[in-house]
């Protein structure tokens, strides 16, 4: 497995009332992370737009999960669906083989 190198990452926590950027400094620069806070009306959308822009020139993905998490997704989804088909089994089994009392 090979590992990719960001030389500059970014991460969004989407809210109801703000949006919070953190932004990370160059790969190898030892200076802060930037954090910025917007409200999530129209004028302090407009002012993130600059993200849009990068997107829209190829230069961002639209969407980055890392294959270990979407595996892990995977098979959480499995064993959720295993669990509540074992749950359905064992309530028609039990309901079966109940003997009058």
């Amino acid at each position: 497995m090979s590992e990719k190198v960001y030389r500059r990452c970014c991460g969004m926590d989407v809210r109801k009332n703000t949006i919070v950027v953190c932004v990370l400094p160059l790969d190898g620069q030892g200076s802060a992370a930037v954090r910025k806070t917007y409200r999530t009306f129209r004028n302090e959308l407009t002012r993130m737009q600059r993200i849009a822009e990068y997107l829209q020139d190829g230069r961002l993905d639209p969407s980055f999960v890392p294959p270990e998490i979407r595996e892990l997704r995977q098979i959480l989804r499995h064993r959720l669906s295993l669990l509540q088909e074992r749950g359905e089994v064992h309530n028609q089994s039990g309901t079966c083989s109940r003997r009058p009392m």
